[in-house]
């Protein structure tokens, strides 16, 4: 909400009850990313020394709890419309992928109470990791919202297994480790984070390069001239991009696949640590 990307835009409060209005008429949710951007404490600037955009820290430093408390703040402005006799009863509100546990909670506990229309989740790696934990340079780490420290991970726990929390998602967003990673996390000079002036290496193997189809040499040869060439070159580029979207989506439902029974997986063995459960 609000603090948006090029694919995902920003939205408003505004945004939010319309929405809610129209979703009230099918009885739906509306799942909202909670997070507006605010003015940071304290300017990080890319080339001052005591900056490391290498370091985790750095980077959590840039997405503060205080916006994703701010985020929800504005959100509680709307979703008693959620209430019943309200203007959007029968919509419901959906918080994803929590990682404030602190005064983040407490606000939606207090909606909850209210008799808003409210459920939040949080995310196998919040409970699984900590800030402190995580090394320089290692980008496998880096989402939005961070992982925050070791205390805010304790007190997830504690409200998940209290049922403060009602979900618990994987927030999977299939991809290949290029993408995640560089070529050699712990020892690449390369920057960690390019919003604070890092800049990733370029990929010695680049997939782009391996995956392009150049458009057949006997084309012209088969017709002769220019026009029917480029009808068979555009035929060619048809089937080359129905050919990728096939392979995408056969890659997309591996990694579903594969990703739905890592996440269980995780689940059961974090729950049963936590209970100090022996199976």
């Amino acid at each position: 909400m609000l603090l948006g990307i090029n694919d995902f835009p920003m939205t408003n409060a505004g945004h939010i009850t319309e929405g809610l209005s129209v979703l009230a008429k099918y009885k739906r949710p509306l799942l909202v990313h909670a997070e507006i951007e605010q003015e940071l404490e304290g300017i990080l600037e890319p080339e001052d020394s005591a900056v490391d955009p290498r370091s985790y820290s750095t980077y959590l430093k840039t997405r503060p709890a205080s916006w994703e408390e701010a985020a929800i703040r504005e959100l509680l402005t709307v979703s008693n419309g959620t209430r019943t006799g309200g203007p959007a009863e029968g919509a419901h509100l959906h918080i994803v992928h929590l990682s404030d546990v602190r005064s983040s909670l407490e606000l939606i506990k207090e909606s909850k109470r209210n008799g808003d229309s409210i459920t939040v989740e949080t995310c196998t790696h919040y409970l699984a990791f900590s800030a402190e934990e995580i090394q320089d340079g290692d980008t496998r780490f880096k989402c939005a919202l961070p992982i925050r420290d070791s205390t805010n991970k304790e007190t997830l726990w504690e409200a998940l297994m209290g049922g403060h929390i009602d979900l618990l998602s994987s927030d999977h967003s299939p991809s290949v480790p290029e993408l995640k990673r560089f070529d050699d996390v712990q020892n690449s000079e390369s920057l960690q984070f390019p919003e604070l002036g890092g800049e990733k290496k370029p990929n010695s193997k680049d997939s782009s390069a391996e995956t392009s189809v150049p458009p057949p040499e006997s084309a012209s040869v088969w017709f002769g001239n220019s026009a029917s060439s480029a009808a068979v070159n555009s035929v060619e580029r048809e089937r080359k991009v129905k050919r990728e979207r096939m392979m995408r989506g056969r890659t997309m439902v591996h990694d579903l696949l594969i990703s739905r029974k890592c996440f269980m997986i995780c689940l059961f063995e974090l729950v049963r640590q936590k209970r100090g459960l022996d199976f």
